[in-house]
């Protein structure tokens, strides 16, 4: 114990404890510019009594006021120190307590024995306390190191440039790494990635299949049973159809795992309708939730426009074209595990997409109650999202996502076995489904302070196996109710499900 100030000048060394153990002050310890102070650290229990296992600490009853460099010391202990501690990735050392602490070292000097391999001493300032943790010397080579998903390495990468030196205060990011400083890596890789904002990659996927299947679904429900046989009647016709997806994309090398579920409601009215062309104009309405694995979520509320031709030139072919755009208020929710507990970000953006498709379908052969048909389409969305700015309940975590304009589509060829029975008609369906345009993982840039990065949602094949079942029924000569379900392969462990069902009245 002193009793009194202490002040370590310039070219002086502060080495408390003997080896290791507690040097009690009762007032102020001054570190000034250019002093040294060298804390011994033989493990990871602190005891008051010091010894092997233990480690230094500077505790005073004042305030402690730092400057200088900070030197931690794992070999060369001499006294009961066993000399054989080497710390891990999350371990923590409170070396200083204080009634308050201010300032902080200028540098941190890594001992030179005794570290893991890539692993440097950071330091916490608390306000009455001063904490020496083990981080990675590179979070990005600790990420390539132990399997994590690109989205988090790209992340931890992108964390690496603009870092500030060891022991320093430096950067406008100094709130996220405190926040990050002494995790172990289970925890360290979960709060990066949460930190990546791969969410929004989770989203923009979602987002585009979603309106992609709608899309389908409007088609389909616009001309069902009036086309599957290649002829219908002359009527206009109101119909109505029920939509609803889910998907369970299962993490992998590129990004975490999610779900989507998505419901709604697509109909139309053919307003021109003759034996040979269907014309008409159809609406949706569809909601949206996607929810990340690492505690993440975004909502979607989606409205939708389309006009739509059917155009069967002879009973063997039906030719189909249609035109849509549709606007979606997109919401998402983001959390972050730091050591001061967690931090809440979200955002709320819309988007526009304008989609295009063309499909005919060939009866190639029919004998009795039994049909086939070959199916070939295309189908193109250009989805368009401006940046987006997070707010965060500690906004040093507030990401901007960088403007998206992404341009995928879909071709298919496959066919189509039908049955009907009078007023009946059932059918199975097989596609091949290939997507075009860009990356169908989808790619969006992030911003956070002066730290850059992209993220992707899951790797989707670019080829994949679509199968199905349709049953139609004719209730009067006014009245047809029909329905659908089809599964997905998008590749790579990747699927999705869809089911539609609606009724069509003929005026």
């Amino acid at each position: 114990m002193i009793g009194g100030n202490v002040t370590v000048d310039s070219g002086a060394t502060l080495a408390p404890g003997n080896s290791p153990g507690t040097l009690a002050v009762a007032g102020n310890v001054t570190l000034a510019a250019g002093s040294l102070f060298v804390p011994e650290i033989d493990g990871r229990a602190y005891s008051a009594a010091g010894g092997a296992g233990s480690y230094d600490l500077l505790a005073a009853s004042g305030t402690v006021s730092l400057a200088g460099t900070l030197g931690p010391k794992l070999r060369g202990i001499s006294g009961a120190a066993t000399n054989t501690f080497t710390p891990q990735v999350g371990d923590s050392f409170v070396v200083i307590t204080a009634g308050n602490v201010t300032g902080s070292f200028s540098s941190v000097t890594q001992p030179t024995d005794g570290l893991p391999t890539n692993s440097r001493f950071d330091v916490l300032y608390r306000p009455t306390n001063l904490a020496l943790v083990i981080t990675p010397g590179s979070y990005g080579v600790f990420g390539l190191a132990n399997n994590w998903s690109q989205n988090a390495t790209n992340a931890a990468f992108g964390l690496d440039a603009v870092r500030p030196a060891a022991g320093t205060r430096d950067g406008n990011l100094q709130a996220v790494f405190n926040g990050i400083y002494g995790l172990e890596k289970t925890q360290l890789r979960t709060a990066i990635t949460q930190i990546s904002g791969e969410a929004y990659a989770h989203a923009l996927q979602s987002l585009v299949q979603t309106e992609r299947s709608t899309f389908g679904a409007m088609v389909q429900g616009s001309c069902d049973m009036s086309c599957s046989a290649g002829q219908g009647d002359a009527d206009e016709s109101l119909w109505i159809n029920y939509v609803g997806d889910y998907a369970d994309n299962s993490a992998d090398r590129l990004s975490s795992g999610y779900t989507n579920r998505n419901h709604g409601v697509v109909g139309g009215v053919t307003i021109v309708s003759t034996n040979k062309v269907k014309f008409g104009i159809a609406a949706s309405y569809v909601e949206n939730k996607v929810v990340s694995q690492l505690d993440a979520h975004s909502q979607s509320q989606s409205g939708a426009g389309y006009l739509y031709l059917h155009y069967l030139p002879t009973e063997r072919l039906v030719l189909s074209t249609a035109l849509g755009v549709a606007v979606a208020d997109n919401a998402t929710n983001r959390t972050i595990a730091t050591t001061a507990g967690p931090v809440m970000a979200s955002s709320d953006r819309q988007s526009s997409t304008v989609m295009f498709t063309a499909k005919a379908n060939y009866l190639t052969f029919k004998t009795g109650p039994l049909s086939v048909w070959t199916n070939l389409g295309v189908q193109l969305s250009d989805t368009s999202i401006g940046r987006v700015r997070e707010q965060a309940s500690n906004q040093a975590f507030a990401l901007v996502m960088g403007k998206v304009d992404h341009l995928s589509g879909e071709a298919q060829v496959g066919g189509r076995v039908q049955l009907g029975f009078g007023s009946v008609e059932a059918a199975v369906m097989a596609d091949w489904i290939y997507q075009i345009g860009e990356n169908p993982a989808v790619s969006r840039t992030v911003e956070l302070g002066n730290a850059r990065w992209n993220v992707t949602g899951v790797d989707l094949a670019r080829s994949g196996l679509r199968v199905g079942g349709q049953l139609g029924a004719r209730l009067s000569s006014k009245v047809s109710v029909f329905g659908m379900y089809q599964y997905t392969d998008q590749g790579r462990g990747q699927s999705f499900n869809r089911a539609t069902g609606g009724v069509r009245i003929n005026f």
